[in-house]
């Protein structure tokens, strides 16, 4: 018969490999059954709340046995903590948007829940890590996870990837490795840089710090891959806090570090020279000419992703001003943004883009859930910081020390967030390093949370009944998560029937993934979106009356929701389809709906684009064409200076599409003229345009001039059209 100590055991055993898990999985993992770019946020943090869940299952088992809790941390430290997410807790009942704040978006996961487990976890770090050794653990495993990212991400910039993207990274562009995205690669690997860094201080063995030192060498060169200058910057400021930290520390160092200090400074102002004096188009290798282009946009505030920044934060502090000390709520960024958008934005970023993030961390945890939640954030960043080096100065004062890289780790981290956002990888990272280091300021000290005597009757009674209650609480989150999963795996699958356009197996997939998660607003968009192309591809009575039936019911609850851009969008298009299909006065309710989303932003091209297109359907040519030239004056400029070479042709192709809706237009109302007009600039812009070859000569046999149109004829035949 087992023992109550070798269960307890037992139970220690499974928290571990919980815990250990956790930090090694999340990083790691991505759902790699799918080949785009929308397969980490969701699978990464359904795993992380799902070990986070059963961490707790498994202390909560702990507990009614032992009938005790400790937690290794200060209790004024874990308060500065509880009032954060107490705050951020307050700051949810004041969102504009209750289920993305709540469940969070599908692109961040980041909603209340998820930052409820950020706790959670928090919680489970401060019970589990009352030693050295389990300290030493979690980092060990951390930086094996971090060697099989970045060996992937410098795979990937070879040009070998082991998997197939919608955007992929290859030779010359930006690493993403496990991520997804450069800036989350890079931020993730400011933490491991230094604590590799430590672990090859800390080993004795010549072996291990050879193995360590490569370590470090994959990690920055994964670094540099990912070309983001933000985390490189938080790179260099963490090299300077160093040095800051060692100069009043060890005072027979301080000519080497003023030298170290000194040689820092020459080599970056040389770089950023070059940068600038260099004719970039001059060199040939491409990975070189674009490193030294983004280097160089450091120093000019009007050009890439630096003056895009600019734009994003000025309209963040604007909608800051208005709702001041609760914020609108997580993961509502996008629609706030939505409303700031201005022409200028399409030289930075693709045509009709808006963030879903500030990409400052401060800007943004006040504008989801304002100022009192920074407050209480700066207060903690504080509290650490200040507590840290003070244990570093007074007992430390060492290059081995393990504080020392921590605090390193964290202030790059701070420093890379003011251009960039916190994802799920880094915020695990960064409570792992908060709690660490909270741990060690405690010197390992036990703080008893709660505790029950023993022969306690009502203990007898209540824990088996709490017991009972967190199962079913999880089994509940459980069966949740994994039908999140189901409708993600059956949108894709529609997402993969529509694009072999076999529509109704797209039609039955989607069907699927809103009945799992019927509240993901992500799914209806898209379904709607794609639902009505098909519309225009299949010729079928039933299909077409199933596929409008089944809209009806998402736009009609997407009505008694507040009327948001997204929204707003997909009421538009689903009354167009209607007023084609069935019924003309669905036209008038379709042009409501598009003058509603010209209130919120007049600048955004799409909702212009899909007006004319209304119009066109509806048989109204002239409207077509006035609602087409204002999509046109309101894309920017292409011949801006800091208009990028991959921005310039997808504005050039997206104002041919407006050009094509007018040259119709003209054409249904007998103006051939301006018809030929237009048509003429689109083969201007493109040559091999056969639709516009094809009108053309259609246009000048109306008008009489056999000629031309037998010449624009045999030019599409020439061009194999």
């Amino acid at each position: 018969m087992m023992t109550a100590e070798k269960i307890s055991k037992i139970i220690d055993y499974v928290f571990r490999i919980l815990m250990l898990s956790l930090v090694f999985l999340v990083p790691v993992y991505f759902a790699v059954i799918f080949q785009d770019n929308s397969v980490f946020a969701l699978s990464k943090t359904v795993i992380f709340r799902t070990l986070v869940e059963l961490s707790v299952l498994v202390v909560a088992v702990r507990f009614a046995i032992e009938k005790k809790l400790f937690l290794f941390i200060d209790k004024k430290a874990f308060l500065i903590i509880l009032l954060f997410f107490v705050l951020l807790t307050i700051a949810f009942i004041f969102s504009i948007d209750y289920h993305n704040s709540f469940w969070g978006s599908y692109w961040r996961q980041n909603g209340l829940f998820t930052n409820l487990h950020y706790l959670l976890f928090i919680f489970l770090l401060a019970l589990y890590l009352n030693n050295n050794k389990k300290i030493k653990g979690i980092i060990n495993v951390l930086l094996i996870a971090s060697a099989i990212i970045a060996i992937y991400g410098i795979i990937q910039w070879l040009g070998y990837d082991l998997f197939i993207w919608s955007k992929s990274s290859f030779f010359g562009k930006r690493a993403t490795s496990t991520m997804g995205q450069p800036v989350f690669l890079a931020n993730f690997l400011l933490f491991v840089i230094f604590l590799t860094v430590y672990k090859i201080f800390e080993v004795k063995k010549s072996c291990g710090k050879i193995v360590l030192a490569l370590l470090l060498l994959l990690q920055l060169l994964c670094l540099l891959f990912t070309s983001t200058r933000g985390a490189i910057l938080g790179l260099l400021a963490g090299i300077i806090f160093y040095l800051f930290l060692r100069f009043f520390t060890d005072q027979a160092c301080r000519k080497k570090l003023i030298f170290f200090a000194l040689f820092i400074f020459v080599i970056s102002t040389s770089l950023i020279i070059t940068a600038n004096l260099v004719f970039l188009d001059n060199i040939e290798n491409r990975y070189l000419r674009i490193s030294l282009s983004r280097v160089k946009e450091v120093t000019d505030l009007r050009a890439g992703s630096l003056a895009m920044r600019f734009k994003y934060w000025t309209g963040a502090l604007d909608a800051i001003s208005r709702r001041p000390f609760f914020g609108y709520g997580l993961d509502n960024q996008k629609e706030i943004l939505t409303g700031y958008y201005d022409p200028e934005w399409s030289v930075y970023e693709s045509i009709n883009s808006v963030p879903d993030r500030v990409h400052n961390e401060l800007l943004d945890i006040t504008l989801s859930c304002g100022l009192l939640v920074l407050l209480s954030y700066l207060l903690l960043l504080g509290y650490i910081f200040v507590k840290g080096t003070q244990y570093y100065v007074k007992k430390a004062r060492n290059r081995n020390s393990l504080m020392l890289y921590l605090l390193l780790g964290l202030f790059s981290y701070q420093v890379a967030l003011l251009t960039s956002f916190s994802v799920i990888e880094t915020n695990i990272c960064f409570y792992l390093f908060l709690v660490v280091i909270l741990v060690i300021i405690n010197d390992f000290k036990a703080r008893e949370v709660i505790s029950i005597k023993k022969g306690n009757r009502q203990s007898y009674f209540i824990i088996p009944l709490g017991l009972v209650l967190l199962v079913f609480i999880i089994s509940y989150s459980l069966f949740f998560q994994i039908k999140e999963l189901k409708a993600d795996y059956y949108f894709r699958e529609a997402r993969l029937n529509f694009s072999k356009m076999n529509y109704q197996e797209m039609f039955n997939k989607y069907i699927s993934a809103m009945r799992h998660n019927p509240s993901e607003e992500y799914y209806q968009w898209f379904f709607v979106s794609d639902a009505l192309q098909s519309l225009t591809n299949i010729n079928s009575e039933n299909y077409r009356k199933s596929v409008l039936t089944f809209m009806q019911t998402i736009v009609d609850k997407s009505i008694m929701k507040n009327r948001n851009y997204s929204r707003l969008f997909m009421q538009a298009k689903y009354y167009k389809m209607m007023g084609k299909y069935m019924d003309k006065s669905y036209f008038k309710l379709a042009a409501e709906s598009y003058n509603g989303l010209i209130n919120i932003n007049p600048f955004i091209p799409d909702a212009y684009l899909d007006w004319a297109d209304m119009y066109i359907q509806a048989k109204d040519y002239q409207k077509a064409i006035i609602i087409s030239q204002v999509a046109l004056s309101v894309l920017p400029d292409i011949n801006n200076p800091y208009l990028n070479d991959d921005h310039r042709p997808k504005i050039i192709n997206y104002s041919l599409k407006i050009h094509d809706k007018i040259a119709y237009s003209y054409y249904m109302i007998e103006d051939y003229d301006n018809s030929i007009d237009h048509y003429k600039r689109i083969i201007s812009a493109n040559p091999y345009n056969p639709n516009a070859y094809r009108m053309l000569s259609l246009l000048y046999k109306l008008k009489a001039d056999n000629e031309k149109a037998t010449w624009f004829n045999n030019r599409r035949i020439m061009l194999g059209y």
